[in-house]
């Protein structure tokens, strides 16, 4: 069979619904096409038009069905490794490689101490099948030497159930050859291409195991085996997932923003409400001049002098109250914005006057 491409279904689940279960080491092969190019030479479109089969008898049926003048087409079998989660696995194919694998070091991981809380990455029992597939991409730092090329890794979604082909014997590279356009393809054996080791997938499967039954050991009664792998990953390592930490400490980031932003809003109303009671307060203060000064010269009747003295007493009253209100505005904003200066630095926003 032709082993899709990895294209992660589209569905929301917790972290812990989609864990990796298993890893399994076994042989599949890939598929690649060369075409004849210019002054007779070969190019051969190793990485990125490379597709995974699940025998030979599937990729020379791939070829035929990608056939075109020219083309030239190279079967190779390789130590493949299947990552199992409860609903899919995902097969992984180093290409090129005379040991595939060998220079993961995802089994190699400890939890990481922040002040914002243990992170861990790579492989450990508790990480999900994602994180797991994530830490063989380009990229990652999971790798001796220099990292590896995204085309390097071939990655396919299978069923959870899938099973590598059974294979006995030496690992096989063929190459084709046209018997005219109304026939299939021949194939003859690569004799001069050596084999490649699967001591590299082996020993990822071996470490897998050594963590299932550490984790095993470590679970309290009888559990399944998901259970056991995240009471480790809490009770044992102590650490949140990588992917899970950024998560959180994005919320905890957005919290604080958004908390300071809220406070610097309350800041800014009270400044706005000082800066009204400041207008109102000069209206008034002038209101009071003015009404001082229209009493002179006094009212040529009792009724108008009243009315002098009543204007007066009114500004000034008016002129108490407001500067006892801009008191208090003035209180309110300076415990506003010491609240929003106060704020962590760590976690200040880019809030600014």
């Amino acid at each position: 069979m032709k082993i899709p491409d990895l294209k992660w279904p589209q569905r929301e689940e917790a972290y812990d619904d989609n864990l990796l279960l298993d890893i399994e080491a076994g042989v599949v092969a890939y598929l690649v096409r060369g075409r004849n190019a210019w002054h007779s030479t070969w190019v051969r479109h190793w990485f990125r038009n490379a597709h995974l089969f699940s025998d030979i008898a599937s990729a020379k049926a791939g070829a035929e069905s990608r056939r075109q003048r020219g083309n030239v087409f190279y079967i190779r079998e390789s130590p493949a490794l299947i990552m199992r989660g409860p609903r899919e696995a995902v097969v992984l194919c180093e290409l090129g490689q005379a040991v595939p694998f060998a220079g993961f070091t995802g089994f190699d991981t400890v939890p990481v101490e922040t002040t914002d809380g243990c992170w861990i990455n790579g492989i450990y029992p508790g990480v999900s099948l994602k994180d797991a597939v994530a830490a063989f991409a380009e990229g990652s730092e999971h790798w001796n030497g220099s990292r590896v090329s995204d085309d390097r890794i071939l990655r396919g979604l299978v069923d959870a159930e899938f099973v590598f082909a059974e294979h006995d014997g030496e690992l096989q590279s063929m190459t084709s050859f046209a018997q005219g356009s109304l026939y299939s393809l021949g194939w003859h054996s690569d004799r001069a291409v050596s084999p490649p080791s699967s001591f590299g997938t082996t020993s990822i499967v071996d470490r897998w195991q050594q963590q299932v039954r550490a984790a095993a050991r470590g679970a309290e009664g009888s559990k399944t085996l998901a259970s056991s792998l995240i009471e480790y990953r809490e009770s044992t390592l102590k650490a949140m997932p990588r992917s899970q930490w950024e998560i959180e400490l994005s919320r905890r980031e957005l919290a604080a923003t958004l908390a300071d932003y809220s406070r610097f809003e309350l800041w800014r109303d009270a400044r706005d409400r000082r800066f009204e009671i400041e207008g109102v307060l000069r209206d008034a203060e002038e209101e009071a001049k003015n009404a001082k000064a229209a009493r002179f010269p006094p009212a040529d009747t009792s009724a108008g002098m009243r009315a002098q003295r009543e204007r007066l007493e009114q500004a000034d009253q008016a002129v108490t109250d407001l500067l006892a209100r801009l008191a208090h505005a003035r209180a309110v904003e300076q415990d506003r914005h010491d609240a929003w200066r106060e704020r962590d630095d760590s976690q200040r926003g880019s809030i600014t006057n």
